[in-house]
């Protein structure tokens, strides 16, 4: 995929409006956005997720916050996103109708350190 990082913020916008895009283009059906952002993890697979990425179960395709205590974090319950392998960082919280895409290109990546970080910041200033 080649794309920028305005195109990517609209896409991310979409799917954190439930998959309809600001100009009104439905790109996902309402319920499938929903269905991306629930967790599908339990037991031992949760488990393991939970160690990379604490207070967060995945969905489909996208990391979804089910902990709020685990996770150290001020985002809320629902709030979901995916990491990039250069360190990009996207967070989409439709519960406060929040996008941010973060967007470097660092090898090796330091998300561990730095998406925590700004995702405290983040929800700090709302």
């Amino acid at each position: 995929m080649i794309s920028s990082v305005d195109d990517y913020a609209k896409f991310a916008d979409t799917l954190c409006a439930g998959g309809t895009a600001a100009n009104g283009y439905r790109l996902l059906g309402g319920a499938t956005a929903g269905l991306m952002r629930t967790n599908q993890l339990s037991g031992a697979p949760l488990s393991d997720f939970y160690r990379r990425e604490p207070g967060y179960g995945y969905g489909l395709g996208v990391r979804v916050h089910v902990d709020k205590g685990a996770g150290g974090s001020g985002s809320g319950i629902g709030e979901f996103g995916w990491s990039g392998y250069l360190d990009t960082y996207e967070l989409m919280d439709p519960a406060a109708g929040l996008t941010f895409v973060y967007a470097q290109q660092l090898l090796p990546s330091l998300e561990h350190y730095v998406a925590p970080r700004l995702r405290n910041i983040i929800y700090a200033c709302l």
